[in-house]
């Protein structure tokens, strides 16, 4: 018999939905973030931020799984702008 994990994580994401969600993506948006920002270790922080806001923001998701992938990806989108926006803010600010 399957071991199917079905502890709520935070904002009523059930876990196995969450590492459903991980395992289609987490390439996907690597590859994407990795291609906007091309360093390694930002796509990697940026990737790990996309998903924990996915986790937090789970319960504004009304869609289907069609709607699902362009809301992975304005997530994804959205982290990366507000990063950038973050780093100029700092740039300019020390500088």
């Amino acid at each position: 018999m399957e071991n199917v994990n079905h502890e709520i994580c935070e904002n009523n994401i059930m876990v196995d939905e969450f590492a459903s969600i991980y395992e289609i993506y987490y390439e996907r948006v690597f590859k994407y973030i990795f291609y906007r920002v091309d360093e390694q270790y930002m796509a990697e922080e940026l990737c790990s931020e996309v998903f924990e806001r996915i986790i937090t923001k789970y319960n504004s998701f009304s869609g289907n799984e069609l709607t699902r992938d362009s809301w992975v990806f304005t997530i994804a989108r959205n982290t990366i702008t507000q990063t950038t926006i973050e780093k100029r803010r700092r740039y300019f600010i020390f500088h």
